[in-house]
């Protein structure tokens, strides 16, 4: 196909050569590239499609393959990520533009109820979200918000503590899968990312540029673990609430030895990004913001409809690619 007068071109994997990708992103992003980051995050299985000219990578739509929890049911969906269009291909508007190009290309091919993910989901701002309605691509699932609680001085719960768990630590695959079957349990209407031992180790034990803390509650006596957190130190002496894995009705504990963890470390506040179910659950003394970031899902392909997904989402900042 030719836009502008030069001729397009779709592929299907990443080339072996990151460097047009990485030109790319810099491009769009304003910011440098990583290989070591792309790698971690695709794998040697990229789900993408990339838009090239004359050797030139100029558009770019990739997705992470997410097993989700619905009613004790997995459903394999795809993340949608890292989608590029270069500033001077912005030019061309609708469905001769290079978004909805690569839109339509991939979800045809990947998404859909005779297809290798039953739905996609991501975390675009609330602008993009409009662009991929009204190409009738996207349809709205939910929103996420800003949720920022005050630090906790003192110990929320006297026969409890939390203790940081390293990689290395033994614990770490004992009480993962038995905190995942908990919360999976005591989540079954919402739709839930799987948070296996796999996972976790992945996602932030294995990040190749962010050090995230992985902290487990425990009984003093007993030794039980009633929880995990993830923090992300920040800069501005925030800490960023990454993770949280608990049975429902314990996440309110182990998120006060959230707020109990960044006091210690004299942190001055504890955020998160949540979908509005969680964030309704989880949110109720503290200050919410819309960060105009939606959960869309895709109406292009047959399959589940975003209305049928609506209010169910669990997700927060670690269910992101890229915080």
């Amino acid at each position: 196909m030719t836009i502008h007068q030069k001729t397009i071109e779709f592929s299907w994997t990443h080339p072996l050569d990151l460097k047009p990708i990485g030109e790319l992103f810099a491009a769009c992003f304003q910011a440098p590239f990583s290989d070591a980051l792309w790698k971690w995050k695709y794998g040697k299985d990229p789900k993408c499609i990339t838009a090239w000219t004359n050797g030139q990578a100029i558009g770019h739509y990739a997705g992470i393959p997410r097993t989700i929890l619905l009613m004790s049911e997995s459903i394999s969906m795809v993340q949608i990520t890292d989608v590029m269009v270069h500033p001077k291909e912005r030019t061309a508007y609708g469905k001769k533009g290079i978004f909805f190009q690569m839109a339509s290309r991939f979800l045809e091919r990947y998404v859909g109820y005779d297809k290798e993910f039953l739905q996609a989901f991501g975390f675009p701002n609330e602008r993009h979200t409009r662009l991929g309605i009204l190409l009738g691509v996207y349809g709205r699932a939910d929103k996420m918000w800003h949720v920022e609680w005050q630090p906790l001085a003192h110990a929320p719960f006297t026969f409890y503590k939390n203790k940081t768990i390293l990689h290395s630590d033994a614990t770490l695959t004992r009480i993962i899968p038995r905190l995942w079957q908990r919360m999976q349990g005591s989540l079954t209407h919402y739709l839930v990312p799987k948070r296996d031992t796999g996972y976790i180790i992945h996602r932030y034990f294995q990040h190749p540029e962010i050090q995230y803390q992985v902290h487990g509650v425990f009984h003093r006596i007993l030794g039980h673990c009633k929880g995990v957190f993830v923090l992300r130190p920040h800069e501005n002496s925030s800490f960023e609430l990454m993770d949280l894995m608990a049975d429902a009705q314990d996440m309110p504990m182990v998120l006060a030895f959230a707020r109990y963890e960044v006091a210690r470390q004299k942190g001055l506040s504890l955020f998160s990004w949540m979908s509005e179910p969680m964030a309704n659950q989880l949110g109720k003394d503290a200050k919410l913001t819309d960060i105009q970031v939606t959960v869309p899902c895709i109406t292009w392909t047959p399959c589940l409809t975003p209305e049928e997904l609506q209010g169910r989402w669990w997700l927060m900042s670690g269910d992101t690619d890229w915080r």
